[in-house]
């Protein structure tokens, strides 16, 4: 049900770099979240071009269209040059290493797999141009286009200047952060977001993060949201034979489970009275599973792979405390679930958690430091049930659930549109 009256509903394209798909259904989860929470206020059409993940089609462009969460969902795939040339010349390189047993000479490749990456980026933009032209002629025209990365904000950017369309980009990237882009996307990052009308960053530390790159422009942060239909406080807290602790996020080194493992570890030797669970999948999966039982941890540690909202936000209810010692986070969605579940939190002091966890819903410790990590979970092991589960819930939902960011957003929208 939408809060504004349709008279009042301004139509609202938003063009993501991520959103889930076919394939992987956790992609940019956050955006698609973003995004029905501005459809409480207004009239909200996804476009997501990417990357077709099969490379047998003939086709170029393929397109899918259907209604989402109350949002029309238009997908574009695209035949992916790269993806194709790297399945050719892996089938080279292994017949020319079975026939003369030598490896073939990468210098030619490498130089046809960077034709293939800039052809891959005109696709992309023509698959968005298209896409475009074709709403145009069915007579849907937006008042704003809001671009979520600075790679999508590029074709945003164009197409807002053609038709005269304000632009707005919100950033999730923490490239910015890291300070690690390449200089294409430097270029992409400045063209895009000096031309944008405005940018919304989720936290105050990517903003600055962004201005570093000279990058100037209106500011306004918009945070990430949640469901709070989904992620809930559990009305009786059950007491249970051991306190469970509990991860989600997608396996990968910057999650800093490596760190959280060996803390576990020096904590087993003082007691017994815990578990963890870890909930999610990704590329370092195996190898900290493999580190979980090499230390020992089998029957502490429990790695339950990729689930669902519901399954996650299960799981949340069920747990005494959430922890993830992240290396960096822009924001950091899951802390915000957990909260909603009515969880206290261990984060770490980088940018997102820094401006989402005080005191009273939680601690925060430096990352990539096992001593601290050790003390903080000590520390809440005794003191879990000191914190007000009914406050940490309350405190996520006037904040970051949808009605609260889908106004923000919407008090962004009409400062560059006009009333209709």
């Amino acid at each position: 049900m939408s809060v504004l009256n349709l008279k009042k509903r301004k139509k609202i394209m938003i063009i993501p770099a991520w959103y889930p798909s076919e394939t992987n259904p956790v992609h940019g989860i956050f955006i698609k979240e973003q995004a029905k929470a501005s459809s409480l206020y207004n009239e909200v059409l996804i476009l997501y071009v990417y990357p077709n993940p099969n490379t047998d089609v003939n086709k170029l462009y393929q397109s899918s269209e259907s209604i989402e969460d109350g949002m029309r969902t238009i997908r574009v795939k695209y035949r992916s040059s790269t993806k194709y040339f790297k399945k050719i010349t892996s089938q080279i390189s292994k017949e020319n290493y079975e026939s003369n047993n030598n490896a073939p000479n990468t210098r030619n490749f490498n130089i046809i797999n960077k034709i293939c990456n800039y052809l891959d980026v005109l696709i992309y933009y023509w698959g968005n141009f298209k896409a475009f032209r074709k709403l145009l002629k069915q007579g849907w025209k937006p008042d704003i286009i809001n671009a979520h990365v600075f790679t999508a904000g590029v074709p945003a950017i164009i197409l807002g200047k053609i038709y005269r369309i304000p632009v707005l980009i919100s950033e999730h990237y923490s490239g910015f952060i890291k300070k690690d882009l390449r200089n294409i996307d430097k270029c992409k990052a400045k063209f895009s977001m000096n031309n944008a009308s405005a940018i919304l960053p989720v936290s105050k530390g990517l903003k600055v993060s962004i201005q570093n790159y000279k990058i100037k422009n209106k500011f306004y942060i918009i945070p990430n949201t949640y469901d709070k239909k989904i992620f809930y406080p559990t009305k009786i807290r059950i007491k249970k034979e051991k306190i469970k602790m509990l991860l989600v996020a997608n396996i990968t080194p910057i999650k800093g489970i490596d760190y959280l493992l060996k803390s576990i570890n020096y904590l087993k030797l003082k007691r017994n009275d815990f578990q963890l669970d870890i909930v999610g999948d990704g590329p370092s999966k195996e190898e900290y599973e493999t580190m979980a039982m090499d230390l020992g941890l089998g029957e502490i540690v429990n790695f339950h792979g990729q689930k669902t909202n519901a399954e996650v936000a299960i799981y949340m209810r069920n747990c005494d405390f959430f922890v993830q010692p992240s290396l960096f986070e822009t924001f950091g969605v899951v802390y915000i679930e957990a909260m909603g579940c009515g969880k206290p939190i261990i984060g770490t002091k980088t940018v997102g958690p820094l401006e989402i966890i005080n005191e009273n819903v939680g601690i925060l410790i430096p990352p990539k430091n096992v001593n601290s990590l050790v003390d903080a979970l000590n520390f809440m092991l005794d003191n879990y049930e000191n914190y007000s589960s009914e406050d940490i819930s309350k405190f996520a939902c006037k904040n970051f659930s949808y009605e609260p960011v889908g106004k923000q957003l919407n008090e962004v929208y009409l400062e560059f549109v006009k009333e209709l």
